[in-house]
């Protein structure tokens, strides 16, 4: 927080140093006194313009490092903009005489260059410096400082240390049904694959109890703390961690071998940081979940307008978007992996930190497939299959939309906000 907060106080003062510095250019250029820039005039104007950048996100790249280059600099010209047209307006409103020197088009338009020049070269300076500082903070989160003891620990004969894969499961009341059925594909694991269970909202004699018993970890949590941060006390509690983790729902079933294949193929791909198998629905069918990185239209459009009322523009961004002409038979990378089954190489997601906790549900996994993808290679691997028992429940329940929504602004204020 420290190294942080004098940062945005370095960005702050290397802004106003640019606003003099472009005042002075402009007086310069139109034969005014310097003296002017401190005048009545001159400071408002440069008050309003660091108020302005501080509301347009004019330092967003403090608190959201991982934002696109490009998109700092469109909320940069964004601020020096609206500064620009709000002298305008204030100089119209107040009946400001030709002669006023900040208000005049000249005066304006040298600041407006200068400024935007200026405020672009200190973010190719700076932004590299914040990432770096995010960086830093992902190394000191729990997940990762857990992590890093478990590596330094005297090794144990436990279970788990024998283990090359463990499978991290998830549970919110899963069904009766739903617990056989994966109680069935566990029980077929090789010694090498290792499972442990999370459950959110855990209440005494839950069908879910049935896993507990050939857990490496059975942790039961009273409360319900999302989906991510329940894999992330997972992991904190477990110690030491085999070389891959699958991050999987319980709602999944499976044909014996699938994921000793996955783990074979992740063995030889040593650069490969994330791979999602094949998801099937419980007819059979491939499901096209591979996207590309989240965009406003492309989640505007699934989840709000029916397809018989799209035009056929937005039919073809909606099959861009989902990555439909892909082959799903073969292995590809892809921006953004569904997160009902993920087998991820432990190292990499120590150094991402684990997940981002501010998501309670829905889009975590776009979130940790960008972030792995700094690491290595996010994969669609069609090598072996699951079948999902998936359902859209956020399109029907306004709660869980409400949550999707809440997620959409957190990740779009920590990426960038691309509208399409």
């Amino acid at each position: 927080m420290k190294t942080r907060s004098s940062l945005l106080w370095i960005s702050l003062s290397l802004d106003v140093v640019g606003l003099v510095l472009a005042a002075l250019l402009a007086t310069q250029f139109l034969h005014h006194s310097p003296a002017l820039v401190l005048s009545a005039d001159g400071m408002a104007f440069g008050l309003g313009f660091v108020l302005l950048a501080w509301f347009f996100g004019g330092y967003s790249f403090l608190r959201w490092p991982w934002m696109p280059f490009r998109h700092l600099v469109q909320r940069w010209l964004l601020v020096v903009g609206s500064a620009l047209l709000l002298a305008v307006l204030a100089g119209w409103l107040l009946n400001v005489p030709v002669t006023a020197v900040w208000f005049h088009r000249s005066t304006l338009l040298i600041l407006g260059l200068a400024l935007g020049c200026w405020g672009v070269l200190m973010r190719c300076w700076l932004h590299p410096l914040a990432r770096r500082q995010a960086a830093l903070a992902s190394a000191r989160s729990p997940v990762a400082q857990q992590m890093s003891r478990a590596d330094l620990s005297v090794p144990q004969a436990s279970a788990t240390a024998q283990r090359q894969l463990l499978l991290l499961l998830v549970a919110y009341h899963p069904s009766p049904l739903e617990v056989e059925q994966l109680q069935d594909c566990l029980a077929k694991l090789p010694p090498e694959v290792g499972y442990a269970v999370v459950v959110n909202d855990h209440q005494p004699g839950e069908p879910v109890n049935q896993l507990a018993a050939a857990a490496d970890l059975f942790l039961a949590n009273p409360d319900n703390p999302g989906y991510g941060r329940a894999v992330n006390r997972l992991v904190v509690s477990l110690g030491p961690l085999p070389p891959y983790i699958g991050v999987l729902n319980t709602d999944l079933s499976w044909e014996p071998g699938s994921f000793e294949q996955l783990l074979a193929w992740l063995q030889r791909h040593p650069q490969v940081s994330l791979a999602v198998p094949q998801i099937l629905d419980e007819q059979g069918t491939p499901q096209k979940l591979c996207k590309h990185h989240p965009t406003v239209l492309g989640l505007f459009s699934r989840r709000f307008l029916p397809n018989g009322l799209k035009p056929g523009w937005l039919k073809r961004y909606d099959r861009w978007y989902v990555m439909a002409d892909q082959n799903y038979e073969e292995v590809f990378e892809a921006p953004y992996l569904s997160g009902c089954c993920m087998l991820i190489r432990s190292e990499a997601f120590r150094r991402a930190g684990g997940f981002d906790e501010r998501y309670f549900l829905y889009l975590e996994d776009a979130d940790l497939t960008r972030s792995l993808a700094r690491d290595g290679r996010c994969v669609h691997l069609p090598v072996a299959s699951v079948v999902h028992g998936w359902g859209r429940g956020n399109y029907r329940n306004l709660g869980l939309m409400a949550v999707n929504l809440t997620s959409a602004w957190h990740y779009f204020r920590k990426w960038g906000w691309a509208l399409w």
